[in-house]
């Protein structure tokens, strides 16, 4: 969204977003999954899923910012083919 319609906004604001809302999300499903299948407390399920994941969790969004970047240069242009077909062997 931040590269499409906002395309002035520097790199790393964008990355920035993108990890912080890549995290969050992270933290939200685990700590659900941990309280429906273990039945831990929503506290506990937290607490749980920030001391597991969290330093996986940085590490996967830096490897996906670092990939967007090298494919796309740090801007997203979507009408341009090469984009959509990027990954494409």
């Amino acid at each position: 969204y931040l590269q499409a319609f906002h395309p002035d906004l520097p790199a790393g604001v964008t990355m920035g977003a993108a990890m912080a809302s890549g995290i969050a999300t992270s933290l939200a499903l685990e700590t659900v999954v941990l309280r429906v299948t273990e039945g831990f407390s929503w506290r506990r399920s937290l607490s749980v899923a920030w001391g597991m994941s969290l330093t996986s969790m940085l590490a996967m969004e830096t490897a996906e910012n670092i990939t967007n970047y090298v494919i796309t240069g740090g801007i997203v242009v979507t009408s341009d083919i090469y984009w959509w077909m990027a990954l494409i062997p």
